[in-house]
């Protein structure tokens, strides 16, 4: 095969005649075509060409068991996704292809590797999650140029010191791995940037996590962890840290100079202290805890861009917060605010308000300053009015007032001409001014979705 073959439409995406060949043996295969997409999806097939030459397929929800022998005649194929399937073994045929860089096989019923699959000397990313792996595959040991790797399984996987030859590995990913002891090997990886473990039974982190000097990223959820060990501090290269659905209720003294940190579905009820020394950080999503005041020293996180308070016990916000001069989303939303302060009206940089379903009964005149302001959720609330300032919101794109007790809209409301996404459900608006229909008749002309029930 040579680069100057035939080119052959397949569904509207030319493709050269070898490529076009095997898309149409696997839509003959499926039953279905497969669709050109800008992005692979983990829910659909689909696949993108460069050059007429598929570079990125995925075959995931087929329930397939085999592919055609044609298939070893992709020479361009970069990324491979065959999740969700009925696999047993890896075809060797993939094995054949040599440009693939990455390789997703999770949830199939994959228990053991070729040693073929060592000819993949391009393949950087291999993902096996979901798979019966009872016995770590002594083959990838032998992949030393791997970058990525994820394994897990609900069945206990035996690892060997081999694992420790991927010197090359930037990340390790364990999920469902159902021992209650963290391994010893992985404190013993020191290379390792990005290490993600997930819905283990592991418990807390042993103190010879400070051992990686190198990571970067810490995503340790779902695991049953109530402390964090002070040696946490030692990461000194560290950036994001998440600590998403465990049990923690508190943070060691000291922690490393983060970016994001991530402390979702835990069990705080204050602010740690430590979290406002992290002059360096630029997201912090503390949802779903037990939150009920927001400290005034929020004002030393001045290079915040996302904060994420969303289902906690709030009831108010402090004026302090207009020191976040770099905020770009605030999610504060079902809680318990009556208030919103008028300082808000000084973060320039929002552009993604949301504060539903808490007791808000007025917004402040200040809302209006807020002309960055892209997105609004204000709905379920105690509102009878909107602020008049609402039209200066030049930017605005989608806007939610549902459920509510507003009877009437503001006439600058005719101002907003941007918006796209309308939500009106239940706002109490009784009194529609022939200049409001035709304001909305104007969005509709515009591509604006309007929600009235």
């Amino acid at each position: 095969m040579t680069d100057d073959e035939s080119t052959i439409i397949y569904h509207e995406t030319p493709l050269i005649s070898s490529d076009h060949e095997v898309m149409q043996l696997l839509e003959n295969q499926l039953g279905h075509t497969l669709d050109s997409v800008d992005k692979l999806s983990t829910i659909n097939s689909g696949f993108i060409a460069e050059d007429n030459h598929v570079v990125e397929l995925s075959l995931c929800h087929e329930n397939l068991k085999q592919l055609p022998p044609e298939f070893k005649n992709f020479k361009f194929l970069r990324t491979l996704d065959l999740s969700n399937n009925q696999f047993t073994l890896l075809p060797g045929l993939i094995t054949e292809i040599t440009t693939l860089k990455t390789l997703i096989l999770n949830s199939n019923n994959i228990s053991i590797l070729p040693d073929s699959i060592k000819n993949l000397t391009s393949l950087e990313d291999l993902t096996l999650y979901n798979n019966p792996i009872e016995k770590f595959p002594e083959i990838i040991a032998e992949m030393s140029w791997l970058k990525s790797l994820e394994i897990g399984s609900e069945e206990y996987i035996n690892f060997s010191d081999s694992i420790k030859k991927l010197t090359s590995l930037g990340k390790l990913q364990l999920t469902l791995y159902p021992t209650k002891k963290f391994p010893d090997f992985i404190t013993e990886m020191t290379w390792l940037k990005a290490l993600v473990i997930g819905g283990t039974s592991f418990g807390n982190l042993p103190k010879s996590i400070e051992n990686l000097i190198n990571l970067e990223q810490l995503y340790y959820y779902n695991n049953n962890l109530t402390k964090l060990p002070q040696s946490i501090e030692n990461l000194t290269k560290l950036k994001e840290l998440s600590l998403a659905f465990n049990k923690l209720d508190s943070l060691p003294s000291n922690l490393p100079n983060l970016e994001k940190l991530y402390l979702s579905y835990n069990q705080f009820s204050v602010f740690p202290k430590i979290i406002m020394e992290i002059k360096t950080l630029k997201e912090l999503h503390f949802d779903n805890n037990y939150l009920t005041r927001i400290p005034d020293s929020i004002a030393n996180l001045t290079s915040l861009e996302e904060l994420n308070l969303r289902k906690n016990k709030l009831t108010s916000i402090p004026d302090s917060i207009v020191k976040l001069s770099s905020l770009r989303e605030l999610l504060i939303y079902d809680n318990r605010l009556s208030t919103i302060p008028d300082s808000i009206g000084k973060l320039s940089s929002l552009e993604n308000l949301m504060v539903s379903d808490n007791e808000i009964s007025q917004l402040p005149q200040s809302l209006g300053n807020l002309t960055s302001l892209q997105v609004l959720y204000v709905d379920n609330n105690k509102l009878v009015r909107l602020p008049a300032t609402i039209g200066n919101l030049s930017s605005l794109i989608e806007l939610y007032i549902g459920n509510n007790n507003i009877s009437k809209l503001p006439i600058t409301f005719e101002k907003l001409t941007s918006l796209k996404i309308l939500y009106l459900k239940n706002c109490g608006v009784t009194d529609y001014s022939n200049t409001l229909v035709d304001h909305f008749e104007y969005l509709r002309r515009n591509g604006c979705r309007i929600q009235y029930s």
